[in-house]
C-alpha cells in the first residue's frame, strides 16, 4: 500500500495572508491541503477517521474561521473535540489583524486546547514566526535562499531585564460573585443557617421544593456533589417549573465544567423566567467556555440590559473582548465593573493585564494595588506587579512583590506557579 505523505491543513478568511502561509508551508516534504473557510472540519476528521487515513501533522486556522452554523469558532471547537475524543491533533490558531499576541490571548489559546496562536505574517515578525512553526513541526522548513529572513543588524547587547511572567494572565471567568436571586413569586421563607436546620425544616415541610434547592446548594458549597444534584432534582419532582432549582442546577453544572448541561439547565430557567440576569450571565459563562463567542456577548449583553450595575458581567464581557483584540471596549467594560462594585479585585486585576500588555506599567501597578487591597491574597496580582515594577527597573520593589507572590502560591498549594515565581526571582536577582 503506498503511503500518503504527511499532511498540513490550512483553513483561513483573508486571501492575501493565506498566500503567505501556504508559501512558508510549502516549503517542506509534505502535502498542504487548502480548505475553504466554510469546511465542518469536525466532519473533515471523522470522515478521515472512518476512511483510516492519517491525520494531518498540523493544522492552521484563522481565529476569525467559524463553524458552519456561524455558532463557533473553528480552531477552539476544533480543538475542544479532539480533546473530548482523546484526538492526538496539533492545532494552530492564527491571527489575520496583529503583528503580536498578547499573553492573554497566548494563554486563552492553549486553554482551550490548541498549541498556540501565531499573528499575522510581517518582515518583522517573519523570522521568530519561522522559528516558531519548526518549532511545533519539530523539522526545519526548507526556505531557498531568497526567502530566508535577513539577519538583523548587529546591535550592542543590552542588559537583558524582563524575566518570563510568573503568572498567566488569564483568570477564567468560573466562578459567579453575584448572589442568587431572590424569588419574589415565592412566599418568605424561614431562615436556615446551617445543614441541621435544614434537614428539620424538609421534616416539617417535605413538599417545598424552596427548602430542597437551598439545601442542594448547602451541600453543594461543602462539597458534596452527589446530594446536592440528588436535592435539585427533588426540588424539580415537587414542582417542574421551580426557576430556582434549574439555575441553581446550570450553575452547579458550570462550575465543574460540564457547559453542555448548564446550558440545557439554564435554557430551562430562562424559559420560565426570561427576565433573570443572573441566568443569562451564567449562560454566558457556560457557552464562552463552550467556544461560542458570539453567544456569550449576547447573553453578557442581555444581563447587562436587565441588569445594568452587574459588574461581573461588565468583567466577564471585557474579558471577552480583549481577546477579540477589542482592547477599547475591554478597558470601557472594566471601568463599568469597577464604577458598580469598587472592591472587585479581578476587575482591577485583569484591567492591569492589559495595561501591562499595553505596556502601561505606572497605571498596571496601581490597578494590581487596587486588586491586592481588595483581595490581599491574590498571588498573581503580586507576581505581575512585580513584573510591572521591573520593567520601571524598580528591581527592590520586584523582587518583594515577586517573593511575596511565591509565598502565597505555595501555601495555597500551586506548586507549579510556586517554581515559576521561584525562577522569575532566581532571574531578577541574577540581572
Amino acid at each position: 500500500m503506498t503511503q500518503l505523505p504527511q499532511k498540513i491543513v490550512i483553513v483561513h478568511t483573508l486571501a492575501d495572508e493565506k498566500a503567505k502561509w501556504l508559501k512558508l508551508i510549502e516549503s517542506g516534504d509534505w502535502e498542504v491541503e487548502d480548505q475553504s473557510a466554510n469546511q465542518d472540519l469536525i466532519q473533515l476528521i471523522e470522515n478521515w477517521l472512518a476512511q483510516k487515513r492519517p491525520l494531518p501533522i498540523l493544522v492552521l486556522i484563522d481565529m476569525a474561521a467559524q463553524t458552519p452554523d456561524g455558532h463557533f469558532l473553528q480552531a477552539t471547537s476544533l480543538a475542544r473535540w479532539c480533546k473530548e475524543q482523546d484526538i492526538a491533533l496539533k492545532i494552530v490558531g492564527l491571527h489575520a489583524k496583529q503583528e503580536t499576541i498578547s499573553n492573554i490571548e497566548a494563554n486563552f489559546a492553549k486553554y482551550q486546547g490548541l498549541v498556540g496562536i501565531l499573528p499575522k505574517i510581517s518582515l518583522n515578525n517573519r523570522q521568530d514566526i519561522i522559528t516558531r512553526l519548526e518549532e511545533i513541526l519539530g523539522t526545519k522548513l526548507k526556505l531557498s535562499p531568497e526567502e530566508i529572513p535577513s539577519p538583523p543588524p548587529e546591535i550592542i547587547p543590552v542588559k537583558e531585564k524582563t524575566p518570563a511572567p510568573i503568572q498567566e494572565k488569564i483568570p477564567l471567568p468560573v466562578k459567579e460573585k453575584t448572589p442568587a436571586p431572590v424569588v419574589t413569586e415565592l412566599p418568605a421563607k424561614k431562615t436556615v443557617n446551617s445543614l441541621e436546620s435544614l434537614h428539620e425544616a424538609i421534616k416539617e415541610n417535605p413538599q417545598s421544593p424552596a427548602l430542597y434547592c437551598d439545601r442542594g446548594e448547602l451541600y453543594f458549597s461543602l462539597g458534596d456533589e452527589k446530594a446536592a444534584f440528588a436535592d435539585y432534582q427533588q426540588a424539580i419532582k415537587l414542582d417542574a417549573k421551580f426557576e430556582p432549582a434549574y439555575l441553581a442546577r446550570g450553575i452547579a453544572f458550570c462550575k465543574l465544567g460540564n457547559y453542555t448541561a448548564a446550558i440545557k439547565n439554564l435554557d430551562q430557567a430562562l424559559k420560565l423566567n426570561g427576565k433573570n440576569a443572573i441566568a443569562y450571565h451564567q449562560r454566558g459563562l457556560a457557552r464562552f467556555h463552550s467556544g461560542d463567542e458570539g453567544g456569550a456577548r449576547k447573553d453578557y449583553e442581555q444581563a447587562i440590559k436587565l441588569k445594568s450595575d452587574f459588574s461581573q458581567a461588565y468583567n466577564d464581557r471585557a474579558f471577552l473582548f480583549y481577546l477579540l483584540g477589542k482592547t477599547k471596549e475591554a478597558l470601557q467594560n472594566y471601568d463599568l465593573a469597577i464604577k458598580y462594585d469598587a472592591n472587585f479585585a479581578d476587575a482591577y486585576y485583569n484591567r492591569g493585564n492589559i495595561y501591562s500588555d499595553l505596556a502601561r506599567f505606572e497605571e498596571a501597578i496601581e490597578d494590581y494595588n487596587q486588586a491586592i487591597r481588595a483581595n490581599p491574597n491574590l498571588a498573581p496580582a503580586y507576581g505581575n506587579r512585580g513584573i510591572a515594577f521591573y520593567e520601571l527597573d524598580k528591581v527592590e520593589e520586584a523582587i518583594g512583590d515577586t517573593t511575596k507572590s511565591a509565598n502565597l502560591f505555595k501555601l495555597q498549594g500551586y506548586q507549579d506557579n510556586y517554581k515559576q515565581a521561584l525562577e522569575t526571582l532566581k532571574e531578577m536577582r541574577a540581572n
